[in-house]
């Protein structure tokens, strides 16, 4: 196992350095937001889901176990030990990350709080409401990369991380549309999930 892997989660109460005006410019590119500071992000992605409700979604959602089986372009590996998720996780680019997360917010079923620690730390919060005639999803990501890899090159490639964050996030909509159908097929149909 990774020694990143091994890491201790962070802290429920360990302050998380939010950002401030005068560290950095906030940019648009491709549709997310990120700061200009080396090595952090701010990611704000958002779902828009028909003909669910937020108690579907947030059964799917609060396994993180899980998430290898129906978002497995993204997730490698999750695993639980005591309070905390140790995940293993890629995109389209060549790494992998090896991070934790804990749980410390838990709003069901309008979402829930995670602070994260290891190749990517920080705070992310899963938000679930309704809209119209389904639910929207969004996940509002304040990370740093961490990762050796990622720290050196973030300088110059952040927009090419930032994209790969987007692709991730992409596959999971999808992903989650197809298990919404799979596990409340007899109350949802595939057509009612089709965005517009």
């Amino acid at each position: 196992m990774s020694s990143a892997l091994s890491a201790d989660p962070v802290a429920p109460d360990a302050p998380f350095k939010h950002y401030s005006p005068n560290r950095g410019t906030f940019v648009k590119h491709y549709g997310i937001q990120i700061t200009m500071q080396a090595n952090e992000f701010h990611f704000l992605s958002e779902w828009r889901i028909r003909g669910a409700t937020p108690q579907a979604v947030c059964d799917v959602l609060a396994d993180p176990c899980d998430l290898p089986r129906w978002w497995p372009e993204v997730y490698m590996d999750v695993r639980k030990r005591g309070e905390t998720y140790f995940v293993v996780s890629k995109g389209l680019l060549p790494y992998r990350l090896h991070w934790c997360f804990t749980v410390v917010q838990d709003n069901a079923p309008g979402g829930y709080v995670i602070k994260a620690a290891g190749d990517l730390s920080g705070r992310g919060e899963w938000i679930i409401e309704p809209f119209e005639d389904g639910v929207v999803v969004r996940f509002d990501w304040r990370v740093r990369a961490e990762k050796p890899l990622l720290r050196r090159c973030c300088p110059w490639l952040k927009p090419l991380f930032a994209w790969n964050h987007r692709w991730a996030m992409e596959r999971g909509e999808w992903a989650l549309r197809d298990e919404l159908v799979r596990r409340f097929k007899a109350l949802v149909s595939p057509r009612a999930l089709v965005a517009r």
